[in-house]
């Protein structure tokens, strides 16, 4: 199972460097589990995953474990952070999970706000490969270094925009769900079923509305749609303009598995200019 990420309302920002830097040490030591965890993240899809005690996950890379810290900070400013005397040790049994080739974990620094005082937030992923072996190996422990370079603070109400006009707000809508993760088909007699005047439509101006499924990443510093995402669709036989009986359209849709209550909800609507990206199947 996924373990939820807390959220903070952290508003995260760009910054510029100004002054002399002030230096934070963390240890990290990594209590790592022998054997492999089996879990579904998909119902009847097995996978193995990597475990050291308050490991976080990425739904990109769910067999992947990531360190995650948080550190209040004496002032605001730009991150710049380094692992320093970092110990490793050999990474066994992991031929079913695809790894970071990195030789040195990558790490991100995100400065936020949390009641307006500043906060880092670090992440990394503890694995790397040893540049002179080709050996996988897991990170031990090791000093984490964190220097700030003090800046002034942001200006709260400039953070982010948002959408103001929904893409729900115009055109015909309807609603279909997302049961099962993979190719979806919606045929001549499925969008005739949902009331739809399939024989008056021009299948140029489909559009696909809607979010993946699954549960929200686990990181802080990704930023999350507000409106509704138009999803790349394959229409068959669209040339003509018409919405023939041999005609389908093919999206791939990913179903919320691991939420028992509800299905993936995509809108399906008709506009004058969709964004159309697949023209060809292959």
């Amino acid at each position: 199972m996924f373990i939820s990420f807390f959220r903070l309302g952290l508003l995260l920002f760009l910054l510029p460097l100004v002054a002399e830097a002030q230096v934070l040490t963390h240890s990290v030591v990594l209590d790592w589990q022998e054997e492999l965890h089996t879990f579904e993240p998909i119902e009847g899809w097995r996978l193995k995953r990597l475990q050291f005690a308050g490991a976080q996950y990425d739904n990109q890379q769910p067999s992947i474990p990531i360190y995650a810290h948080q550190v209040e900070l004496p002032s605001y400013g730009e991150l710049q952070v380094q692992l320093v005397n970092p110990q490793y040790a050999p990474l066994t049994n992991v031929e079913d999970i695809e790894l970071p080739a990195a030789t040195a974990p990558e790490i991100e620094a995100q400065v936020a706000l949390r009641r307006r005082q500043p906060v880092g937030l670090v992440s990394f992923v503890p694995i790397r490969k040893n540049p002179t072996s080709g050996q996988y190996e897991k990170l031990l422990r090791a000093e984490l270094q964190i220097r700030i370079r003090p800046q002034s603070m942001p200006v709260l109400g400039q953070a982010r925009n948002f959408t103001t006009t929904s893409k729900l707000a115009s055109g015909t809508i309807y609603k279909i769900a997302v049961t099962n993760t993979g190719v979806q088909k919606l045929d001549y007699n499925f969008l005739q079923s949902l009331g739809i005047d399939v024989d008056n439509i021009d299948p140029r101006t489909i559009q696909l509305l809607g979010q993946p499924g699954a549960a929200l990443t686990e990181r802080m510093n990704v930023p999350i749609p507000d409106d509704l995402l138009e999803n790349h669709i394959f229409v068959a036989g669209e040339q003509d303009g018409s919405f023939d009986a041999n005609d389908y359209i093919l999206f791939y849709g990913v179903s919320p598995t691991t939420w028992s209550y509800d299905d993936a909800l995509f809108a399906l609507t008709s506009i004058p200019t969709p964004m159309r990206v697949i023209t060809t199947l292959k």
